[in-house]
């Protein structure tokens, strides 16, 4: 089974699940509960942060992404996964 290293997820979905839901369903998965979960967002005010933060998401990012930002996430949970 090939399981992801790593999840970057809209918050703002379309369809009948958005990125919080989809966050709550990874985290409910004992199979996927341990994948870092990054949101994508442009609701980005400090209540949005925490709706997410509270959903399971491990980091917030706000659109556009940047280069730094993502280069961040990868450092900060290939250091977990190695040590």
């Amino acid at each position: 089974k090939i399981m992801p290293d790593m999840i970057f997820c809209d918050i703002g979905l379309p369809g009948d699940i958005n990125g919080l839901g989809f966050a709550r369903a990874l985290r409910a998965d004992s199979e996927l509960a341990h994948i870092p979960l990054i949101a994508v967002s442009g609701y980005n005010s400090d209540e949005d942060r925490q709706r997410a933060s509270l959903a399971g998401f491990d980091m917030i990012f706000p659109k556009p992404v940047r280069f730094a930002d993502i280069t961040q996430a990868l450092a900060i949970f290939s250091k977990r996964k190695t040590g």
